[in-house]
């Protein structure tokens, strides 16, 4: 739907979501296992080895195999399993600051954000998800700020590149970043606000940048984090 407000993101169904959610922790639960056996063996092989050069091989080597689970890990930041514990707020929190320092991006919690996040499990998986969406589109020296404008009102600004084509990204059909990216996590926090009677919304800020603004019911969210 268009509309002054912006326009609101299509979320997954609960359903699919959890198809998703299974799918994708089974890929990066199997290829996590290859890559423990995998840097094992590296490991072997580095102690039986007494060559400078090879050794820095090795070492390159080792990096390669850890990039595609990187990139897994990353791309699956937000989509929750129904039945998993809620991951701490401050680790949540610390993952976002790191990837933001990394990316040259300065990343602002504004007053009342972290409060509500210690206090509301279910919705951690959405800021995640929102912000890791605000921090792969931005370029180097740009500014993403997550913002709580009502007791049941968030927004996760940023004065990156905006986004071509808003309706498309907004419906599932599109990234904004483009690359190693599903497209999964704006529909993914769509569904778990819609879960909490709530909606997610984009709008194209002027001159550039883009605003998420997700809402919910003035509930309380479920003691385990779940979707239900």
């Amino acid at each position: 739907m268009a509309d002054s407000l912006g326009i609101t993101v299509t979320p997954l169904e609960p359903a699919q979501l959890e198809v998703i959610a299974r799918a994708l922790h089974k890929l990066k639960h199997d290829l996590s296992n290859s890559l423990v056996a995998a840097m094992g063996e590296l490991e072997l092989l580095s102690g039986d080895i007494d060559d400078a050069d090879l050794a820095e091989r090795l070492q390159a080597t080792r990096g390669q195999l850890l990039k595609p689970f990187q990139d897994l890990r990353r791309m699956t930041t937000g989509v929750p399993l129904p039945e998993s514990a809620p991951q701490r707020w401050q680790d949540v929190q610390q993952q976002l600051d790191v990837r933001a320092r990394v990316a040259g991006v300065a990343l602002l919690w504004q007053p009342g954000v972290v409060p509500l996040m210690a206090a509301e499990p279910a919705l951690r998986p959405v800021v995640a998800a929102l912000v890791t969406n605000a921090l792969d589109a931005a370029p180097a020296d740009a500014t993403v700020t997550v913002t709580l404008v009502a007791t049941t009102t968030l927004e996760i600004s940023d004065n990156g590149p905006g986004c071509a084509d808003l309706r498309a990204v907004a419906h599932g059909h599109g990234t904004r970043a483009g690359g190693l990216h599903l497209g999964l996590g704006l529909p993914v926090a769509a569904a778990i606000l819609a879960a909490r009677g709530g909606t997610l919304t984009l709008h194209a800020d002027a001159p550039h940048g883009l605003r998420a603004t997700a809402t919910w019911a003035a509930v309380n969210s479920p003691a385990d984090g779940s979707l239900a």
